[in-house]
């Protein structure tokens, strides 16, 4: 491992009045276009068509679909419809050479996106489903190719996931192809893999030598997995005397290769940008004693509060990336980690779980588990009764001190494939936050040059389906956008004003925390209603305050737990950001309705990593 990186700070951002000032300088740079013909043209007509044609021309054909299929949907649309048949037929032989290339490059990733793409869009133009296939290229198959691939460079857990995910779309696997995704369970101790496979080979009538594991060995053996993960971060000062500055935590081997998983916070100083000391990682295994042995981080998502390290270490124990099966409050679980000081490692502790479904990521959910953890048990395996991999701990989140959770193994599994790639793990969004009302998933809030925005979503829309996905809960559309690996088409089936709407979306790059994003592009007053549930619009300005009124609030939101109602008078008082505590607070002067309109002081704080994004 090499020196210590240097630290830069971060670039400043964009300032928010350039998102709004890029459109309008595009719209008057052609607003003297005119038919190539000297006709008088409608400038939007030829400023649009020209600008779809331009994202044909620079490869960025989903995103030209995706806006022609909005205007397609549109009756007051400034674009003939001969021509946007045109355009259409430009922007799929760009999504179809766009595929031959992925797959020539063994890009099986990127190809599956746009035959997933494609079939979306297909599907739309016929008014039926169409097969996942495009170009004589089936979804499975690009699944399969992308497993066998994986699996030759030695990357057997990310082959065996995709290799499950083949087997789930259908793929005509023979018993052989069966065969070795089951060993490649045996080498990576995944026995709920093994089930599916026998599960799928009984429904294609096969009988493939499936190995059997054995069963889990005692929690002895399973030390041997755990580690603890050391983060050196110098000398600090504190009254002119220097302290060894360290973060503790667990961390445990998932493959024989010598990686490992831990939590992002443990490791965040080796890949923040903002951070800007020393820092070196290294982990420790009980049987080298005091030696520190050096380990890098591969890659880490901030959201599920997730890392994968790699070490040069033969692990005498793997833990399987098994899916947790139906957990229940009650449930026996078992921790292992450092709780603590270094004396402390390979500590094992025991509880229930306390509640599952707990909303507290900006993704999914998590555990809720009373076995008896501190700060250094971050990282750690979390077990069921029998040994098997559950779940990752998660301990001492500061705004729940004295509880402690943990991240489900279903959604690890999901992540997993893509930790592996390197670097910050990317998801992909909508664009929206939204919430549930009447058994319904409302739009709250589109962000301004989203995905959804561009589509035509807008807030008060009901969502009802996106791609095959019904839609039921925030949760369920979650983990169905974490099916998708890069910027795909997907068909969006929204109602407004009781009508129901079709439109294709072109999913994009999740920002980490779409709160501040929205604060760069758009006013405060409409940021207030995905971050405090409250929305408001002004009735009068003075030099030193400004007069609003209630215009809505969201159901079970911070502002509607602070008894603001519809048509209240409000007056903002104070608003900002603490970036150190990951906060928002709005101080306002309320005259509340419910209290017979006297005036009260109101102060709402809400964090800034949000759960309602799709």
């Amino acid at each position: 491992m090499g020196p210590p990186r240097a630290r830069r700070r971060s670039p400043a951002r964009r300032p928010a009045g350039a998102w709004a000032l890029a459109p309008l300088l595009a719209l008057a740079g052609c607003a003297t276009a005119g038919g190539g013909d000297g006709t008088a043209e409608p400038p939007a007509t030829a400023y649009v068509a020209e600008e779809i044609e331009r994202q044909i021309a620079a490869g960025n054909s989903l995103r030209a679909m995706q806006r022609i299929r909005a205007l397609e949907s549109d009756a007051s649309a400034p674009v003939a419809a001969a021509d946007l048949a045109g355009l259409r037929r430009a922007a799929l032989r760009s999504m179809n050479h766009d595929l031959e290339l992925a797959w020539q490059e063994q890009r099986f990733l990127d190809a599956a996106a746009l035959v997933r793409s494609l079939a979306v869009v297909r599907s739309l133009a016929a008014a039926a489903p169409a097969a996942q296939s495009a170009g004589g290229r089936s979804l499975p198959e690009l699944y399969r190719r992308a497993a066998q691939r994986l699996a030759a460079a030695g990357q057997e857990v990310s082959a065996l996931l995709l290799g499950l995910r083949a087997v789930a779309e259908g793929e005509p696997y023979t018993a052989a192809d069966l065969q070795a995704l089951g060993g490649l369970a045996e080498r990576t101790g995944n026995a709920r893999a093994l089930t599916t496979l026998a599960a799928a080979a009984a429904a294609r009538g096969l009988a493939p030598a499936l190995p059997e594991l054995p069963p889990p060995p005692p929690f002895t053996d399973l030390l041997g997995g755990t580690v603890t993960v050391w983060v050196d971060r110098g000398v600090e000062l504190r009254r002119g005397v220097g302290i060894p500055d360290r973060v503790i935590g667990s961390g445990f081997f998932i493959d024989r290769r010598g990686h490992l998983l831990t939590n992002y916070h443990v490791i965040q100083s080796e890949v923040d940008p903002r951070y800007e000391g020393y820092s070196r990682l290294f982990i420790r295994l009980s049987e080298r004693g005091d030696e520190r042995v050096p380990a890098k981080v591969v890659g880490y998502d901030r959201i599920f509060d997730l890392a994968l390290l790699k070490t040069e270490v033969e692990p005498d124990h793997v833990f399987g990336s098994t899916g947790a099966g139906p957990l229940a409050p009650g449930d026996k679980v078992v921790a292992i980690g450092t709780p603590g000081d270094l004396s402390l490692s390979k500590t094992v502790t025991s509880g229930i779980i306390s509640a599952t479904g707990r909303r507290f990521l900006q993704m999914g959910d998590a555990l809720q588990v009373d076995a008896p953890l501190n700060p250094g048990n971050s990282g750690g395996p979390l077990l069921d009764e029998r040994g098997e991999l559950i779940g990752i701990t998660v301990a001492g989140w500061e705004q729940f001190e004295g509880i402690n959770f943990g991240v489900s193994s279903h959604w690890i599994q999901r992540v997993l494939p893509k930790l592996y790639r390197g670097g910050a793990v990317q998801h992909l969004w909508i664009g929206v936050s939204a919430h549930r009302a009447g058994g319904a998933v409302v739009v709250t809030y589109v962000l301004p040059g989203s995905p959804a925005a561009r589509a035509g979503l807008a807030a008060g829309d009901r969502l009802v389906r996106v791609a095959r996905h019904a839609v039921e809960g925030l949760v369920g559309v979650q983990r169905h956008l974490l099916s998708y690996d890069a910027p795909t088409l997907v068909e969006v089936v929204a109602q407004r004003d009781g009508r129901r709407r079709s439109l294709l979306v072109r999913l994009e790059p999740r920002p980490f925390s779409p709160v501040e994003v929205a604060l760069q592009r758009d006013l405060r007053d409409n940021v207030l209603l995905p971050l405090f549930g409250l929305g408001v619009e002004r009735i009068g300005r003075t030099l030193l305050r400004e007069e609003h009124r209630v215009t809505r609030v969201v159901p079970g939101s911070i502002a509607d737990e602070s008894r603001i109602s519809v048509d209240d008078p409000v007056r903002i008082e104070e608003f900002g950001v603490d970036e150190a505590a990951r906060l928002a607070y709005l101080r306002v002067l309320s005259k509340q309705r419910r209290a017979g309109y006297l005036e009260a002081s109101v102060l709402l704080l809400a964090p800034l990593e949000q759960n309602h994004f799709l």
